[in-house]
């Protein structure tokens, strides 16, 4: 179930992502934050918005912020910017 709701985020799946992260099999720590790294990536911000209460934004350096800015996916990274700590 853990690698589900990373593919449903590298997707864009957002209503199997809402569905994912409310089982209680599920850790969206799980695997190193992957789902919130892979949603930015694809510039998927309706489940990068529903992956922030569950997940740390700060996890490897803020990369969930670098990959969407890398990727140019500006409503995502507007998204995660204000919760994001780039001083590191």
């Amino acid at each position: 179930m853990q690698r589900a709701l990373a593919d449903a985020a590298w997707d864009g799946d957002h209503v199997t992502v809402s569905a994912l992260i409310n089982h209680p099999g599920v850790d969206p720590a799980a695997h190193h934050y992957a789902a919130l790294l892979h949603a930015p990536h694809r510039g998927h911000w309706r489940c990068v918005e529903l992956l922030l209460p569950v997940s740390d934004p700060n996890a490897h350096n803020a990369e969930a912020l670098w990959r969407a800015a890398k990727h140019g996916h500006r409503r995502v990274a507007r998204v995660l910017a204000p919760v994001s700590d780039i001083s590191r």
